[in-house]
Formats: C-alpha cells, structure tokens, sequence
C-alpha cells in the first residue's frame, strides 16, 4: 500500500504515470499525531491551475494524503494573495489535513526581488506560512531581517534552501545552518555518495 501510495503521489508531482517505484519507504511521517510510514513529497505550485487540481487531489483521495508532507506556493501568486484572504483560507484547510504550507520566495536579481517581496509579501503571511523556500543568500537575509522585525521567532519556521542554493557538501550545509536553515533540495547532479554525506551533514 505504502508503495502504491508513493507511485500516485509521484504521478501527481510529475504528471507521468509511475509505473514502478524503488525508493526507500522506511520513512515515517507523522499526520494527525500518528506514524505513518510512506515517503513524504511537498508539492510546488506555480498557478492557481494547479492549485485547484492539486487540492481536488487532495480532496477525493484523502486516504493517500500522509504521502504529502507540504505545498509551496510560488512567488509568482503573492501579488494576488496580498490582496485577499485566500492565503488564510488555504492555510486552514491544508491544516485539516495535517499539511504543511511553505511559500518559494523569489531568486531573480537581488533589488528586483526585494521590491516584489517589500510589496507583496505582508507580515501575516509570514505568521501563517510554516516554512519558506530560499534559492539565494540575499533572499535568506532579507527573510531573516522581515521574520525579526515582524517578531517571528525561528523555531517556529522552517527555512529550506532551494536547490539553487550552492548545498553540494557538508561544509555549504554548516554554513547554512547558522543562518537558520533547516532543510535543503539537493540537485539531481549529486551522486550517491555525495546524498550520503548531505544526509549525515
């Protein structure tokens, strides 16, 4: 079960049909406080498209739903959920299902993306997200400085360093580490052992 649950939830992500599945399902993550065991996926969602696919998933095949551990929100929709309560809506019912609500934050050029997100991104998103994706170091201090200022305190968020983010080896992971990161997206270029020694970093 855990298996046919992994393949559906890859077909979702990837919009190919999973005909056979060989990672490891040993992990057990927890939904509505009891173990489950099945990998976790977080979904990124670029347009509202996919977002209302997404959550119609989530809503005709809520048996499979332990297998999402999160959804994040593209930069690209904060200029229309700045001007609505739809992030609220959003966060409470992912929060039904015991998933995670995580917003990407822009990685364009250091003054541009800073304007955006001055303009867009408000405060109270920031209380109600659990987590942001960061893909550069410009973007991880401006997050830092709003998270302060709007007296967020970081144990109660989690940072994730996008895999734009130089996190090849452990030395990258240690220095991101001091500065609040949490979690990171490895690149697809990495080989096994390189994996091996991110995961014991």
């Amino acid at each position: 079960d855990d298996i046919k649950k992994a393949m559906l939830a890859d077909t979702f992500r990837t919009g190919k049909e999973s005909t056979a599945y060989t990672g490891d399902i040993s992990a057990t993550p927890i939904k509505n406080g009891q173990e489950k065991k099945g990998l976790a996926y977080r979904i990124s969602i670029d347009t509202w498209e996919q977002k209302c696919a997404i959550f119609d998933y989530i809503t005709n095949y809520s048996s499979h739903v332990e297998v999402i551990d999160g959804i994040e929100l593209s930069f690209a929709l904060l200029a229309e959920l700045a001007e609505s309560t739809e992030l609220w809506i959003i966060k409470q019912w992912l929060s039904g299902y015991g998933i995670k609500l995580f917003l990407r934050l822009p990685i364009v050029g250091r003054k541009r993306a800073i304007a955006y997100c001055n303009q867009y991104l408000t405060d109270e998103m920031l209380h109600l997200t659990d987590g942001f994706y960061c893909g550069n170091l410009d973007m991880l201090q401006y997050l830092l400085i709003r998270l302060k200022n709007a007296g967020i305190d970081l144990k109660n968020k989690e940072i994730v360093a996008d895999y734009s983010l130089y996190t090849s080896n452990h030395g990258a992971v240690a220095f991101l580490k001091q500065y609040g990161v949490t979690g990171l997206v490895a690149s697809y270029e990495l080989n096994r052992y390189e994996w091996k020694d991110l995961i014991v970093s």
